[in-house]
This record gives structure tokens, sequence and C-alpha cells, in this order.
């Protein structure tokens, strides 16, 4: 029986001592204590948790290790539970506060598990910190707030859809855009914010980032919000695919709005354009005497005719006069009206040129628009005593462009190279091949890749290195009555049909002012 009694003994300081190694080994903090709250078992993570030793704690009360007041109430809830049985923490996980060696406080998840040894309750409470718990999530509390402050304060605005397209969150600067009050997009579909005419084309975008057939997680593309009072806000989108939580994606939206920028450029265009009509006018007041001369000579020789007829009309008698009075009647009023025509010709030009409209751009055959400017420019040449020599290529493909800006730009490169062409000699000479040489202007229209090549050639004396850097700038001018507009204007024009203009020294001596315009679609170059 003693050595019965032994082996159990044995045994029994075995269980013990392996319980205690157990209690040791475990992460969490474990406390043993009796139902008048004495510890009575204190393991080591409790040990790193406290900043106590175990023999500090050992026999001692353990509301020692709570923060007022939990500690002055921590022995009349083990006293009601001796009497009553009834445990309103037992059993379950609870956030309370535990009390440091050092005197701080720290956050603790506490549960509690009650048992019997005899007629003496016991509790055991499992103790796991929750400081660096607490921590993460301040600081992600923190990082949180400082990422909605700078989604809400963005200037940009900015807005998040499930996967479904319907808005999840939007900032501020986003439903300013918009019109819209305070977080009244959230819960929208997106693309019903979207302008009709554009919304085919993002959904298309919007498919292919999702489905991954872009290769990319992110896209831009410019497009039209309706605001909701049914003005346009014109953006520029972008969208990225980010992974959310639980593998789910959403798509997120930064848009730049430029609908003021979009205004500006309405109203810089309809400047331009009215600046060009100015430029017009100008141009047909400085050829005004050339012009006056131009239609002049047909009206004269209407008049003329006018007044032969008259005489024929009095002189003829007789059955053969008759007859030669009708011939002659029939050439005068022929010429009459050929006269007519001429002087309704020169107007008709005048007026096309002049006028004053929105551009608008069609299918162009260059030669007839060059043939037409050419004799508008003739007025000029005759009155500077200059020939133009055109040199235009048959088979110039047709360009999308408005035929009356470019006409304006190559009667202004014209004007300016017969202005800078050298005067007549006054030697009282006829004039050799050098001298018309130099007062010969060439128009040339060629084919080059991808479009065609305009360029006005002259023998002047050219810009000086100087003053052709700055040729294009607006109001520089080598002219002493120049505005310094005419070479900005047509840049601007060239520039708006996707086209290039530019100067160089022509070999020889002289200038070369040249500018190219791109095929119309379905044209070949």
């Amino acid at each position: 029986m003693r050595a019965q009694g032994s082996t159990k003994s044995t045994q029994g300081a075995l269980v013990a001592e392996h319980i205690e190694a157990i209690l040791d080994c475990m992460v969490e903090g474990v406390i043993l204590i009796d139902r008048s709250g004495i510890v009575r078992r204190f393991n080591r993570a409790a040990e790193r948790l406290f900043g106590y030793r175990v023999e500090e704690v050992l026999g001692r009360n353990v509301s020692m290790l709570m923060p007022a007041p939990w500690n002055r109430e921590h022995d009349h809830y083990l006293a009601r539970y001796s009497r009553t049985r009834e445990g309103r923490i037992v059993g379950i996980d609870r956030e309370v506060q535990g009390l440091r060696r050092d005197g701080s406080v720290f956050p603790m998840q506490l549960s509690v598990g009650a048992f019997d040894a005899g007629d003496e309750p016991y509790f055991v409470g499992v103790i796991r910190d929750l400081s660096e718990t607490r921590r993460m999530q301040a600081a992600l509390a923190t990082r949180e707030a400082q990422l909605r402050l700078m989604f809400d304060q963005a200037p940009v605005g900015a807005f998040v859809t499930d996967a479904r397209g319907f808005i999840l969150s939007c900032n501020v600067a986003f439903e300013r855009m918009l019109g819209s009050a305070a977080r009244g997009l959230t819960g929208q579909r997106h693309l019903d914010l979207v302008h009709p005419e554009d919304r085919p084309g993002l959904a298309h975008t919007l498919a292919a980032l999702r489905e991954g057939q872009s290769g990319r997680m992110r896209c831009t593309r410019d497009l039209r919000y309706l605001r909701l009072d049914g003005s346009v806000a014109h953006v520029q989108l972008h969208v990225g695919l980010v992974d959310a939580v639980e593998g789910a994606r959403v798509l997120i939206g930064q848009c730049i709005d430029h609908s003021a920028e979009h205004q500006a450029r309405k109203e810089l265009a309809a400047l331009h354009e009215q600046l060009a009509h100015v430029n017009r006018l100008s141009v047909m007041g400085e050829m005004a005497s050339g012009i006056a001369h131009e239609i002049n000579q047909p009206l004269t020789a209407i008049a003329a005719y006018a007044q032969a007829c008259r005489r024929l009309l009095a002189g003829g008698a007789g059955t053969a006069a008759a007859t030669t009075v009708a011939e002659d009647l029939s050439d005068a009023l022929e010429q009459i009206a050929q006269q007519a025509q001429r002087a309704g010709e020169v107007i008709r030009r005048l007026r096309g040129f002049v006028r004053r409209g929105a551009a608008s751009r069609a299918t162009t055959h260059l030669g007839e628009v060059l043939s037409g400017v050419v004799k508008l420019a003739e007025v000029d040449s005759r009155s500077h005593e200059i020939t133009i020599e055109r040199d235009i290529s048959p088979a110039l493909p047709p360009v999308l462009a408005d035929s009356v800006q470019i006409q304006q730009v190559v009667l202004n490169l014209l004007r300016n190279a017969m202005e800078a062409s050298p005067a007549k000699s006054s030697d009282g000479g006829d004039g050799g091949s050098d001298d018309v040489a130099c007062r010969t202007v060439i128009l040339r229209a060629e084919v080059q890749a991808g479009g065609v090549r305009i360029a006005v050639l002259d023998r002047g004396v050219g810009p000086d290195a100087d003053a052709a850097e700055r040729l294009f700038t607006p109001f520089f001018t080598t002219k002493r009555s120049g505005m310094g507009l005419g070479l900005s204007i047509c840049q601007s024009i060239v520039e708006a049909h996707g086209g290039r203009i530019g100067y160089q020294p022509r070999e020889g001596g002289g200038s070369c002012f040249e500018f190219t315009l791109p095929v119309a679609p379905g044209g070949e170059a």
C-alpha cells in the first residue's frame, strides 16, 4: 500500500511539474487565484506582462494588478460568486486594463474560467496584451483619417466604385464638379453620370480594364460628365483597378476638371477667327487702290461698249445697214457681258475672302484654291510690277481645310514676298533677265510624304538671323507700318489644320516661306 501510495504521489508530482511547465511555456499570461483573490499561480508570460517576479505576487491579492476603480470592486465580485455561483464574466472574453509594476496601465484581453477543488472555488485568468494591437489600430485609424482628409481635400475629383460600377465613396471635389450635395453621389451608377455620347466608349474601356484585356491596371481618357443643372463638365479621367479585401476589386477614379480650359480654348479659337477676319480686312484695305483699278477696267469697258451700242442704234438705217448694226451690237453686248462677269468675279472673290464666319473645313482641292488666291494677288502684283509664277503639281491630293483660311495664309505670304522683292531698275533700260528673276515670286505646291508642301519664294533681302527667329512672334514686324500679326495668324491657321509653317533662306538669295497640310482622310500622298 505504501508503495502504491508512493507511486501515486510521484505521478501527481510529475503531473504538477508538467502543468507548471505548460503554464510557463504559454504565450498568454496565466494567473490562478482562490476564492479570496489570492494569487496561487503566476506564469512567466504574466511576469513579462506585469513586470513582477513570481515571488512578489504569490500570496498577494490579485487586485494589485488592477488599476482603480476595478481593484476596489474585485473582491466583491468574488464574494458574490461564492454565494450565488452566478458568473457574470466567467466563460467570456472581455477587454480590461492591467496595472504594471512601474505604474503604467495597458489594455488586455481577459478570459476567466472557474473550477472547484473540493469545496473551494478557483479562478483561472488567461491574459493577452493588447497594447501592440491598440497601437496598430490607432496607427491605422490615424492613417485612415489622414487618407480620408487627403481624399476629401484633394483638388481633383476622386471616387471609388465596386465591380458593378456603383459609387462607394467620392470626395468633395468630385461632388462640386458635378454640382451635387455632400455624399449625394454615393450609391449611384458612375456610368449614368457620363455624357450619353461618351458612355459606350468608357464602358468598353472599363470592361477591358476589368478583364485585363489591355494588359494594364490603369487607363486615361478624356470625357464629359453631365452636371445636375444640365451643363457639361469636360474632364480627364484616370482610372485604376485595385485589389480590395477578400479578393474583391474596386475601381479608383481621379478626374481633372478641364472645363475652364475647354471654354478658354473655345474663346481663344473665336478670338483667332475674329483676328484673322480683321487681318483679311486689313489686307483688303491695303490692296484697295489696286482693287479699285481692277474693277474700274471692266466697268470702263462696259461703259465704252454701251456708248458704242447707242451710236450704232442711232446711225443704223436700211436693211443692209440694220444687219450690220445687229452684228456689231451682238459683238458689243457679248463684250459687255464678259466685262461685267469679269468685274463680278473680282467682287465675288473679294466677298468670299473677307467674309466672316466660323471656320468650316471640307475636303478641298488645293489647285483650285491656289489658282483663286493668285488671281486675287495679281491685283497687287500688277501695281508692284511683279510677276507671280505658278509651280503647282497637277497631282495634289485633297486636304481637309477651310479654303478661305488657306487663301489668307497664301495671300499673306505672297504679299510679303512682293513687298520684300527689290524695286524695279530705274536706269531707263528695259530690264534684263536678272531684273525679271528678282521681281518674280514663285508659288510652289508639291506632294510630300503624308501631305502637301506649299512654298512662296522670292529674291528679296530676307530677314537677318535674329529677326528670322522671331518672325512668327505676335506683334514682331520688320515693316515700318506693320502690326506684326500676319505671320502669327498664319501660324495659328496652319497648326489648327494639323500642319507646320516655317522660314528658311533661299539658296542664291531671298526667302522661302513654306507650310504643310496633311492629306484628307481617304486621300493619298
